[in-house]
């Protein structure tokens, strides 16, 4: 059995950190049911100035209704909003009891109220509302200070990334980034490959997009999971959440 999620002490985090590490396994006995562990990390040996980061990695699983071709739009309480097709759920401390008192499926409504996420840290997760064995999902994390869209910044990323995963126990590959624009919103994609190991059971591809908010004060980074059989079928809600993203 793994063991269960603690959330941690706020006051064991190092004052320079940005944000941490939230790594979800699925328990082997009980598919609605994910254990976290939580690791916290720094981007070093960098020309540029010290800095932090944070990775949001979620496999999440639910079932529920079908997917729909007409748009929701959801706003934060910390002020950022996003366009996402009807038939996604966003999930945040508020909305988590009002989706487990609306007209969700008792399996959905069951792996809610299983989970503690710390929605301090996690803002959002918009989760695909289907019937599959595993759900395409987008997390969205926000981060003190300024994640540059640079070249430099790119590299560095590819270089710290498949470090920190092996760390984890992860058998992280195919790792690629490059500067991209959505709508008004440039940053940071990065795709991997989460191939299956102790930690993740089943192999998932994962890209990730690091940006900074207009006004330089803080960064999103907003990370789309998927099995390699699906990713192309929803990789477009991923963009469309990028391209209408307004802080």
């Amino acid at each position: 059995m793994l063991p269960k999620f603690t959330s941690p002490n706020r006051k064991t985090i190092p004052k320079h950190s940005f944000s941490a590490v939230y790594i979800c396994k699925m328990r082997r006995h009980d598919k609605a049911a994910y254990d976290c562990s939580f690791l916290e990390f720094r981007l070093k040996d960098s020309p540029m100035h010290r800095f932090s980061s944070s990775l949001l990695i979620f496999s999440l699983m639910l079932f529920g209704l079908v997917n729909s071709a007409f748009s929701e739009d959801y706003r934060d309480k910390s002020g950022f909003s996003f366009t996402h097709p009807a038939g996604w759920l966003p999930i945040n401390g508020s909305l988590k009891s009002e989706l487990i008192d609306g007209g969700m499926t008792d399996t959905a409504k069951d792996y809610l109220k299983k989970q503690s996420f710390d929605f301090e840290k996690i803002k959002v997760l918009l989760i695909r509302n289907g019937q599959d064995d595993f759900l395409e999902n987008v997390n969205v994390v926000v981060v003190d200070g300024k994640l540059p869209a640079t070249q430099e910044f790119a590299d560095l990323l590819v270089k710290m990334l498949p470090q920190q995963y092996k760390q984890m126990g992860m058998d992280v590959d195919n790792f690629k980034s490059k500067i991209k624009t959505f709508g008004s919103n440039e940053g940071i994609i990065v795709n991997q490959r989460m191939n299956p190991s102790e930690t993740v059971p089943n192999a998932l591809k994962q890209r990730q997009f690091y940006m900074a908010s207009p006004n330089q004060d803080k960064s999103y980074i907003i990370t789309y999971t998927a099995t390699p059989e699906t990713f192309k079928d929803h990789v477009k809600t991923f963009e469309q959440v990028l391209e209408s993203f307004a802080d």
